[in-house]
């Protein structure tokens, strides 16, 4: 039951520890007036503080308070300061002979009543790093002023020594402490009913002793073990969240191995169906082109590109079977995610081509091979992050591919265009003749709806747009990717 001074006002604030004893605890001024914390001019008058010493002394009695509650030593030579400071007040004041009833006998000099008063309030300075000699002192204070007759302030000082064993003592201090209560309860009830002046009995002051000693014992275990249920209930709550924490990185790694066992799995279908027939297409080719079966003219020149295509298919294959099969899941992405970052291009890849002037010049060469006339308007984009660069690349691939497929022979112009707000790709082209039809397996397979989707899912990855069909006049073929400056930087 510590006290502490209270500023501005100079009354007496009941506090322990952590928990107030009274609604005032904890303020540093009452009424209308503030005290200034900086204030600690002592004595010295200045133009803004005509009161000098008075706001000094309040200054100061702020700044004590506040160090009183940083320091435990500090409260505890606070409160034994108050405690002396009151007991002495009480004795001057002849609040004396409380004990002259029970025990049958007459106070001693008022004076005399100041030793057990100062070994009180050594035993209240002591109570937090000697809790036992602090004990010692109490009871030897408690003696010693039951022989002089009694007063006030033991209650008090005895009160306080036995909330903080309760409160603040280890488990074998705590029993000690508990059994020599009950026996001086016992004993100090057993001696009031024989030397008592009239006749008391037993069970009553047994219950004023036990009362005496019980309630601050009481009410110290009573806070202290709300503090270790509080304490218990965040050491389990911390245990939660790591069991929370361990149980989501568990079911995430199970989901990444899982995803990873598809990946291998589609990897190996590629290698083994894919690649083999695409292997197939490069070997015969080849072989045509070396028995010279082809002679020169466009024979030979498809011969020649189906060889090139079935390569550079061979080599972008192999890229995606090592990436599907050795690169690592990002963290905390699920199936779903890894396969849209892959089809827009930022998963890691073995060769990732970007979108620069070669790696495009590359393209068009391939297209105009094929017959299609290609005009590029404005530079390729420079200075693109990888996974954009790749998205533009792809993108512009897919068109060209589309136009190979589906308008032969037919002009196409690819432009770039740089705004303040991101960066435009346009690919149009003629629609020109249509081409012949083709038999009902393979025209489902050369057209099958999903390299638009695929394009438009590569630019949402980004935050941009696909757009994609005829003109008005039904003339032209024309796709759009925006991608905003964000995606363009």
């Amino acid at each position: 039951m510590d006290s502490t001074l209270a500023a501005n006002g100079g009354g007496v604030v009941g506090q322990r520890g952590d928990v107030p004893l009274s609604p005032l605890a904890g303020r540093t001024s009452f009424g209308r007036r503030t005290v200034r914390p900086d204030v600690l001019n002592w004595g010295v008058s200045t133009p803004d503080n005509p009161r000098s010493a008075a706001s000094a002394l309040r200054a100061g009695g702020g700044a004590l308070v506040r160090r009183a509650r940083r320091s435990p030593d500090a409260r505890d030579a606070v409160n034994a300061a108050l405690f002396v400071l009151l007991g002495v007040i009480l004795v001057l004041w002849g609040q004396l002979g409380y004990w002259d009833a029970a025990f049958g006998g007459e106070s001693a000099a008022r004076w005399l009543h100041l030793v057990p008063v100062l070994l009180g309030g050594l035993a209240a300075l002591l109570r937090r790093r000697r809790t036992l000699l602090s004990v010692a002192l109490s009871a030897l204070a408690l003696a010693a002023d039951a022989a002089l007759g009694g007063s006030v302030i033991m209650f008090v000082i005895v009160a306080d020594a036995l909330y903080t064993v309760a409160r603040f003592a280890g488990p074998r201090t705590r029993r000690v402490v508990y059994g020599l209560a009950a026996l001086a309860a016992v004993l100090l009830a057993a001696l009031g009913t024989v030397t008592a002046a009239r006749e008391v009995p037993f069970a009553w002051s047994l219950l004023q002793f036990g009362a005496l000693f019980g309630v601050p014992l009481w009410w110290g275990n009573d806070l202290r073990q709300k503090g270790e249920i509080a304490d218990l209930a965040l050491e389990r709550l911390a245990v939660e969240q790591a069991r929370a924490r361990d149980r989501e990185r568990i079911a995430l790694l199970d989901r990444n191995q899982s995803v990873q066992a598809e990946r291998s799995s589609m990897a190996a279908d590629l290698h083994d169906a894919i690649a083999s027939r695409l292997s197939a297409i490069a070997l015969h080719s080849a072989a045509a082109l070396a028995g010279g079966t082809a002679d020169a003219g466009p024979e030979r020149d498809a011969l020649q590109l189906a060889r090139a295509s079935s390569i550079a298919a061979l080599e972008d294959m192999r890229a995606m079977i090592v990436v599907l099969r050795t690169s690592e899941l990002p963290a905390g992405a699920d199936g779903a995610n890894c396969s849209a970052a892959q089809r827009a291009g930022s998963a890691p890849t073995a060769v990732q081509p970007t979108a620069s002037i070669e790696s495009l010049r590359a393209l068009t060469d391939a297209a105009e091979s094929a017959g299609v006339r290609v005009r590029m308007r404005g530079d390729a984009p420079e200075g693109l992050s990888a996974p954009l660069g790749q998205t533009v690349y792809r993108i512009v691939q897919e068109s060209l591919t589309n136009v190979v497929k589906h308008a032969p022979g037919s002009a196409v112009e690819i432009s770039f265009c740089a705004e303040a707000d991101g960066l435009e790709l346009r690919i149009e082209n003629e629609l020109g003749e249509r081409v012949p039809a083709l038999p009902a397996g393979l025209s489902a397979a050369l057209s099958s709806g999903a390299g638009l989707e695929i394009m438009r899912e590569r630019a949402a990855a980004f935050g941009g747009r696909l757009q994609a069909g005829a003109t008005d006049d039904a003339r032209r073929w024309r796709v759009v990717a925006s991608f905003p400056l964000a995606g363009a930087a």
